[in-house]
């Protein structure tokens, strides 16, 4: 008798056509949406802080609520879609931000608003991880590179479309328009997937770690307002910042703890045995913690110390956006034939070397300087997010692809507001240095006060003169801050390379 050997499992089935265009769209959309709000509103918080009549740390929360929102929900993403469906619970997130960004835009008080923004928030919390996750899908895992460049250019171009359009239509109408321009996008996402998405076989058995989430929700919620408020209300002198860090320290040793004495823990542990996927949650929070900074940065820059107006910074913090999409978009069909290391290495150089000359900038900041740093910064984060998604999922199991994709950008936002919240209080410490240097300079024993003529124009015994030197003090101390931070971005950067050398490159 002969052996007879076992025929190979069949290969899966993927949509091709018009069919694999629908799944696509709607998981760019999807998420594109949320982009939009996401980079958008802040140009509108001048007008809501007086619309509401409130006061900056009160119209903050319209940032930190929208956080909080996602941060709780984010967490629950992988195990609300693994138990009543994929396609089911992106539908439903869709028409939740939809019908929740009418609310925000028919708001008439600042408690009204803050709440519509955490339901904000929390519906747009899935659309990211679900939205990647049904474009990776519609490929075969050799493709998963330009799934992730397809995505990734689609999905962040809602931080081009946001800032321009969303800024126009408040300086021409008003702030709710801010809001309004989600609900036919959110409307035609809906109809996409209803139309071509399909449904992910359900875990209708599986159960919820309660102790598991509600420790990792408390302790991530405390973290977030820990890092979105400290700088207001300067850190650990405040008795509020110390309880959320108590918080934030017992709710994770809980969390630590629980899932690794129970059968079922909320997070499949599987997910840390894939040391390429452990090492891509390092590198996907490089990108939000420190890649993605001058987005933050740079209007602040332009507008208070470069004399630029909103519109104007808004065009020029889109370049780097344009930039990024344009390259991932060029880049796509080759991201399956490139190690990935490699990528990735060449992306953080990019990032880090105009970064770096960005330290040396003065008060004369040229728009030439901003327009060619944004675009290689933009070509470096190209190089970086797909590969780094690509090094995650490309040897993952797929029944762990829909909770990893959450993990993957429950990372990406929480670097983000860390590195938000750190660079800012650097910047803030730094500027207060610089400032007590730079005054201890201005003395009538200064060589500078006595020179010919000097005495004339700067006369120090007269209030005008003082009140001059004070404001150029503080325009120097803050713009050599902005160098500081730059400068340590760069740095860390280049750090990051050498782990790459720990990644395994997947069998082709």
């Amino acid at each position: 008798m002969t052996a007879t050997t076992a025929a190979p499992p069949p290969a899966p089935a993927y949509p091709t056509g018009l069919k694999r265009t629908g799944i696509v769209a709607s998981g760019v959309l999807g998420s594109f949406v949320y982009f939009i709000t996401l980079l958008s509103v802040s140009l509108a918080l001048p007008q809501l802080q007086g619309a509401f009549s409130a006061a900056p740390d009160q119209v903050a929360w319209l940032l930190t609520s929208f956080i909080l929102g996602t941060t709780a929900v984010i967490t629950a993403t992988g195990w609300l879609a693994m138990r009543f469906g994929r396609k089911r619970v992106f539908m439903v997130a869709i028409m939740g931000f939809t019908l929740s960004s009418l609310l925000c835009g028919l708001a008439g008080s600042l408690t009204e608003e803050v709440i519509y923004r955490t339901l904000q928030g929390a519906f747009g919390a899935p659309l990211m991880p679900l939205g990647q996750a049904i474009v990776l899908d519609a490929f075969p895992r050799e493709k998963n590179g330009l799934a992730t460049a397809i995505w990734s250019a689609g999905a962040l171009s809602g931080g081009v479309f946001g800032p321009l359009v969303g800024g126009y239509l408040v300086e021409m109408f008003s702030w709710p328009w801010i809001f309004y321009i989600n609900l036919p996008i959110g409307v035609i996402a809906v109809l996409g997937t209803w139309a071509f998405v399909p449904e992910i076989a359900r875990d209708r058995e599986r159960r919820l770690d309660w102790v598991g989430l509600i420790a990792l929700l408390t302790g991530l919620t405390a973290l977030t307002l820990m890092l979105n408020r400290g700088e207001r209300l300067e850190w650990f002198a405040s008795t509020e910042i110390i309880v959320e860090a108590g918080i934030t320290v017992l709710a994770f040793y809980a969390y630590v703890t629980h899932s690794l004495t129970t059968i079922k823990p909320f997070l499949d542990l599987g997910l840390f045995r894939d040391r390429n996927y452990v090492l891509s949650l390092f590198f996907v929070s490089v990108f939000g913690g420190i890649v993605i900074m001058p987005t933050f940065f740079l209007p602040i820059l332009m507008q208070q110390f470069g004399g630029y107006s909103i519109t104007l910074s808004g065009v020029l913090v889109a370049v780097r956006t344009v930039s990024y999409v344009g390259w991932s978009l060029m880049l796509s069909p080759f991201l399956d034939r490139i190690d990935s290391r490699l990528a990735v290495g060449i992306g953080l150089l990019l990032v880090a070397g105009p970064t770096w000359t960005m330290s040396d900038w003065s008060l004369d900041i040229r728009v030439w300087d901003v327009v060619w740093t944004s675009l290689v910064q933009g070509i470096g984060s190209g190089f970086i997010y797909s590969p780094v998604a690509m090094i995650a999922f490309s040897t993952l199991p797929t029944h762990l692809r829909t909770e990893g994709m959450s993990l993957f950008h429950l990372m990406l936002n929480l670097s983000s507001s860390i590195g938000v919240a750190g660079m800012f209080y650097l910047l803030v410490r730094y500027s207060q240095i610089n400032h007590e240097i730079l005054a201890a300079h201005v003395s009538p024993y200064n060589e500078l006060f006595r020179l010919p003529g000097g005495s004339a124009v700067w006369d120090l015994s007269q209030p005008s003169t003082l009140a001059a030197i004070e404001s150029e003090i503080t325009r120097q101390a803050g713009m050599i801050a902005f160098n500081n931070n730059f400068l340590l971005m760069a740095i860390m950067a280049v750090a990051a390379i050498p782990l790459l050398l720990l990644v395994r490159l997947p069998r082709r």
